[in-house]
């Protein structure tokens, strides 16, 4: 994800990933968010096409951590 601070021009980016195991028929919704520096997911579960009301609910999810390699030219490194 690329975002800016405060409206500048400066663009920062960051990588978030997390796994989560779905449920059949469900849907979900995952929104990108930046928080003191630190980007992160959030992953709802919107319910089912025959429960379009219901209320989303936090999925459990593992989120993993991503490092750039030391010349920033390299792939990232993650758990």
């Amino acid at each position: 994800m690329v975002y800016t601070k405060n409206m500048l021009v400066i663009e920062k980016f960051c990588v978030d990933t997390l796994t989560f195991t779905p449920e059949a028929t469900h849907r979900y919704v995952a929104l990108l968010a930046v928080t003191d520096g630190r980007c992160h997911i959030d992953l709802n579960d919107t319910g089912t096409p025959a429960a379009p009301l219901a209320s989303p609910a936090p999925v459990p999810s593992t989120e993993h951590t991503w490092k750039r390699a030391m010349s920033e030219q390299g792939p990232f490194c993650g758990s």
